[in-house]
């Protein structure tokens, strides 16, 4: 039950920073291009901004990526193997993608770190805001791959007895 509950408010916060980020992308691009080409007058800071909400789309994306298992993938091996190999494998996959969060993470904290003493060029937004989305991605991410396991420990159990 808590798996679950933990599953859907993540889902949820993905869901919301994806479709917020996306959409303000959207218009922020729309205006600069309008702004440009109606009045031929650029607005500086659309781009930029656009820019960095493309940061935290990808990164909270690729937990919601993990969810939705849209990965890159060899599936022409992966649809061979018997459905307990198959589970196993991608346990063992999601480990070592755990192993690499979990390595990036230290590096993406220091990174961020470092970054809130720069300011961006044309919207002065401290860096660190920016690139805040990379550790809280990798998290994410971390989080998101830990119930997957946890979904397929699930399932092999319920093989094993039924």
């Amino acid at each position: 039950m808590k798996l679950e509950k933990i599953d859907s408010v993540m889902s949820k916060i993905e869901h919301f920073v994806i479709v917020f980020t996306f959409s303000l992308m959207c218009v922020l691009l729309f205006a600069q291009v309008f702004s440009r080409k109606i009045f031929n007058l650029p607005i500086p800071w659309t781009e930029e901004l656009s820019r960095y909400l493309f940061v935290w789309f990808v990164y909270i994306g690729v937990s919601y990526a993990i969810k939705e298992k849209s990965h890159v993938s060899v599936s022409f091996i992966m649809d061979k193997l018997s459905s307990r190999t198959h589970a196993a494998f991608s346990i063992f996959i999601y480990l070592i993608m755990i192993a690499i969060f979990i390595i990036i993470l230290p590096c993406s904290v220091r990174f961020v770190k470092s970054q809130f003493v720069i300011a961006a060029t044309a919207t002065e937004i401290p860096m660190g805001y920016v690139y805040l989305a990379l550790p809280i991605g990798f998290i994410m991410s971390i989080t998101r791959s830990i119930i997957e396991i946890l979904k397929l420990s699930i399932d092999i159990k319920k093989q094993k007895e039924g």
